[in-house]
């Protein structure tokens, strides 16, 4: 693989680097002082207009400036930057981590979505046997975007200067491509990078199962626009069908985890009219106590498992502290009586476990809340003690 060092950012890194030296004066924000704009950008060779009311007003000289940071060529000390003695070993972690701080600074996505998406559909596109360049390149990536549902077919209107060509600036810099826009060693690492680190797309083709295991991990205020793509069959322009997958996805929300059970019900509450869904699952053992709840016909048990389960999506999303504060709020004062060694409806009476430990805390296992959905005995893993 190529030395790190040897692309063209990296060596303007190590000269911005040479130029702070023992202090220079930075904002809050940590970026050059405006002032000092001028010097820094003669200092890598760089053009600088005339008047500068930011180091983001010269693009190459805050591409170095944001390397140089993010790969500790440069400490910040106060409100002053200084070169870091001896300089660290630049590895691709660093390269790596440096690409993506300058990509979240110097790109917005037209249509809002993560900027890293059409980054690897364009090296997607670039690591084919025959890859499209030009406006074919142009192209292809639209396509790309608009088949993830992330670009609208109006998206060229948003945008001063196309996507594609802003991107291609930044990965030539890096040496993610060459001047050729073939897919370097580099280039192969960071795209491999970038297809572990984002998720998958959501597509009307896959299964409500696969869809659920998807949205179990997504922020939740996004998962509306997510299942909002599931549910378009047809992306052509002029003709978006949607077609009503809700009673599919669930029937399917029953054998999913809590986080993405949760996200369907959340979904499924906010559609007006939706009685006849609630019904048809107001029997099933994981899914009835929150349709009932709906349908205003709840029985013993369903508040805890509620609100065990909302605590489970908790635990999955956000960690132990959310989980806890979760089932505090759904069962208030009633949380150690109530909560505690409660069965879960409709699969049977939970293992009887002692309540508490030796010294008389209360716990709730993670392992057991997600097994039986209860909270009994001790353990590790606890989400709530004392």
């Amino acid at each position: 693989m190529p030395s790190v060092a040897e692309s063209p950012v990296f060596t303007a890194a190590h000269a911005l680097a040479s130029w702070v030296e023992g202090g220079r004066a930075v904002t809050p924000s940590i970026a050059i002082k405006p002032a000092l704009v001028p010097d820094a950008a003669l200092a890598l060779g760089v053009a600088c207009p005339v008047k500068v009311r930011r180091l983001s007003d010269v693009p190459e000289l805050q591409r170095a400036w944001l390397t140089a940071v993010a790969a500790g060529l440069v400490t910040i000390e106060g409100s002053r930057a200084v070169r870091a003695e001896p300089a660290p070993a630049l590895d691709t972690e660093a390269w790596y981590a440096a690409l993506e701080q300058v990509i979240a600074a110097q790109f917005t996505d037209p249509c809002g979505v993560d900027s890293r998406i059409c980054c690897l559909v364009m090296l997607d596109l670039l690591a084919e046997d025959a890859p499209p360049l030009g406006g074919a390149l142009r192209a292809a990536v639209e396509q790309g975007m608009r088949q993830r549902g992330d670009w609208d077919w109006r998206f060229v209107g948003l945008a001063d200067r196309h996507p594609v060509d802003h991107l291609l600036t930044i990965l030539v810099a890096f040496g993610v491509v060459d001047d050729r826009l073939m897919v370097t060693e580099l280039g192969e690492h960071a795209r491999k990078e970038l297809a572990e680190r984002l998720p998958p797309p959501i597509t009307a083709d896959l299964s409500a199962d696969e869809v659920l295991r998807r949205i179990a991990t997504a922020p939740p205020e996004e998962v509306p626009e997510l299942l909002w793509r599931w549910r378009i069959a047809d992306v052509q322009p002029g003709s978006r069908k949607l077609v009503d997958r809700l009673p599919e996805l669930l029937r399917a929300a029953a054998e999913a985890s809590p986080a993405g059970r949760l996200s369907v019900v959340e979904v499924v509450a906010e559609r007006g009219g939706a009685g006849e869904l609630w019904q048809a699952v107001r029997d099933l053992p994981l899914l009835g106590p929150h349709a009932r709840w709906w349908l205003d016909a709840e029985i013993e048990g369903d508040r805890e498992w509620r609100a065990v389960d909302y605590a489970l999506a908790a635990l999955d999303r956000y960690g132990v502290t959310d989980a806890r504060y979760v089932l505090l709020d759904m069962m208030g004062g009633d949380l150690h009586e109530g909560v505690g060694g409660q069965w879960a409806p409709g699969s049977g009476s939970a293992p009887g476990r002692p309540a508490t430990d030796g010294a008389g805390d209360s716990w709730l296992p993670a392992q057991d809340l997600r097994r039986w959905g209860v909270a009994a005995g001790a353990g590790s893993g606890e989400l709530f003690a004392g």
